[in-house]
């Protein structure tokens, strides 16, 4: 089936175009999802997500499609992908930020703008050192334990309480003048 058919075919023969980008375009975004940390059934319910949005551009009376369809696919299942991963990462550091904060300072974290304020410890956090950025990651996200971190880098352990500590003060003062920046 060519582009040009496949796209007509979502107009006029929905079901059909649906077994053809199973048949051949679900193997791709399965194969990256899984090669990147995924679960078969993470690529099930991305390629879903691919395709409702897929079908949703095609029945736009002024989408003009640039690429292949199935670059489109691919592209948006890993956009979806990423951004999933970005918020199961970011939420626990955000929510530990948040209990790290005494009760003043907590509100900094409160409800009022918080996808403001998760896009900016994003952005935070990923100016890190990458050895603080692993060490938050592997305690917040992995849930490893300070001995395993100690044994990754060679450290001791009180090396990695310190710098895990360091790691997050810095984190969190950088948040603090950077929202501060935000909200004059």
């Amino acid at each position: 089936m060519t582009d040009l058919e496949l796209i007509e075919n979502f107009r006029d023969d929905p079901e059909s175009a649906f077994r053809f980008l199973y048949k051949n375009v679900y193997p791709k975004v399965s194969d990256y999802i899984i090669r990147v940390g995924g679960s078969d059934e993470d690529a099930k319910d991305i390629f879903q997500d691919s395709i409702i949005r897929f079908n949703d551009l095609m029945i736009r009376q002024n989408f003009k499609l640039e690429c292949s369809p199935t670059t489109l696919i691919v592209a948006i299942s890993r956009n979806l992908w990423l951004n999933s991963k970005r918020k199961v990462i970011l939420d626990p550091i955000f929510l530990s930020l948040k209990e790290a904060m005494d009760d003043k300072e907590g509100s900094l974290l409160d409800e009022e703008n918080s996808e403001i304020k998760k896009e900016l410890l994003e952005n935070i956090f990923k100016k890190l050192d990458p050895v603080c950025q692993k060490i938050i990651h592997w305690t917040y996200f992995d849930r490893k334990s300070d001995e395993e971190i100690a044994l990754h880098f060679g450290y001791s352990l009180g090396y990695v309480k310190v710098k895990r500590f360091r790691c997050l003060q810095g984190l969190r003062e950088t948040f603090r003048k950077e929202l501060s920046k935000i909200e004059k």
